[in-house]
């Protein structure tokens, strides 16, 4: 049995926000339709369960934290930057710190001199300030792993996977060696050094996930190589591993299109997705994809509808770094789109926003469709 997290519309008209157990994805939704649920969107599937679990179990049972309600995970799915980790964290704790500021807020009120039960009072605020920025390093650090992933600052995300390898001593970090080690191929084979990145990534071929999980992330290091058509073939043994998975089909089609430009094996590879058996971000995707077929095929108008789909649909984890670096290259071909139709004012503004990713990543070929689009080349 699975445990899958969805957001769904109940008989009331309610939101209800929770997580269903069930042995497939498919039986997850059968079951909520049978219970009158409407309007069902599912934030996880089998793989991302399965990468839960395996993080899990790096996580030592003494520094397991007390678990978070299904609608703090939806939220904290959505999170990014420092600040916004950092608030989540402190919303949370409120049983902790709001009695201690009664507690302190009633010493003040009494003036000095400060007795006994005062100076306890500061004494405990002080010890749960350290706790609590203790425990938020982890994530953190995480976050700004994946940020420096997203802009490919390479020293950047091997100094965070460093810290957070030496946190794993001490610290609740649910952070996988599978996904460090992959974070760090990535930059090795984005710096030319592709058979040492595959070789230090080889050994998690075995893992308690499974092969799909491997090969997906296999893909990403082919990808930063610049080896695209080995990228497009890991994410066909990932979709085939997973027998048919949804957002590994979606994932499959985005890389026929967006690197091969196949947008018409990429078009029969969608006609295998079922919407309602993808998350909300695998939303988001399908529209990217439908968008750079249409694009592809020399349907603007199309291709507009679709950037502005997947615009929407993303933008609640508008803050989330992955998401974001999803929503600046979708900006970049509504561009496109905009530009093919004669819309140059928005065009321009998209491209202004997406362009220093674009750089940051070398999208070359993308930069140059932009610019040539908008005739500044």
């Amino acid at each position: 049995m699975t445990s899958f997290l969805y957001t769904a519309r109940t008989a009331s008209g309610g939101t209800l926000t929770d997580r269903i157990e069930a042995e497939s994805l498919d039986a997850a939704l059968l079951a909520l339709e049978h219970e009158g649920l409407r309007e069902i969107l599912f934030h996880t599937d089998e793989f991302a369960e399965a990468t839960l679990a395996m993080a899990k179990k790096e996580v030592s049972p003494h520094l397991l934290t007390r678990p978070i309600t299904p609608q703090q995970e939806r939220k904290s799915r959505q999170l990014g930057g420092t600040w916004g980790l950092i608030w989540f964290g402190w919303k949370r704790e409120w049983h902790y710190w709001f009695p201690l500021l009664l507690w302190n807020s009633y010493s003040f009120y009494h003036g000095r001199p400060f007795g006994d039960f005062a100076w306890l009072g500061f004494a405990l605020s002080g010890l749960f300030l350290v706790a609590f920025i203790f425990m938020r390093l982890p994530g953190i650090a995480y976050n700004q792993l994946i940020e420096a992933t997203v802009w490919h600052r390479g020293q950047a995300v091997k100094r965070w996977v460093e810290l957070l390898r030496s946190f794993k001593r001490f610290f609740n970090v649910g952070v996988p060696e599978m996904e460090l080690d992959c974070r760090i191929a990535t930059v090795m084979a984005r710096d030319g050094d592709l058979d040492r990145a595959l070789a230090i990534f080889q050994k998690h071929e075995v893992n308690s996930v499974g092969r799909a999980y491997y090969f997906c992330r296999q893909a990403e290091i082919y990808g930063a190589a610049k080896e695209y058509q080995k990228m497009v073939e890991c994410r066909l043994k990932a979709m085939e591993e997973s027998r048919g998975g949804q957002n590994e089909t979606v994932d499959y089609a985005l890389g026929l299109v967006r690197r091969l430009h196949d947008a018409t094996a990429a078009q029969q590879v969608l006609a295998r997705v079922s919407e309602q058996r993808l998350t909300d971000i695998g939303h988001a995707y399908l529209h990217y994809c439908r968008g750079l077929i249409a694009l592809e095929q020399k349907h603007a108008s199309l291709a507009e509808s679709e950037f502005r789909a997947a615009l929407l649909k993303n933008a609640a984890y508008e803050m989330n770094p992955l998401a974001s670096g999803m929503l600046k290259e979708v900006k970049a071909f509504l561009s496109i789109a905009l530009a093919q139709q004669g819309n140059f004012e928005e065009a321009r503004k998209l491209f202004a926003d997406a362009s220093p990713l674009l750089n940051a990543r070398r999208e070359t070929e993308l930069l140059a469709r932009c610019e040539s689009a908008l005739g500044m080349r």
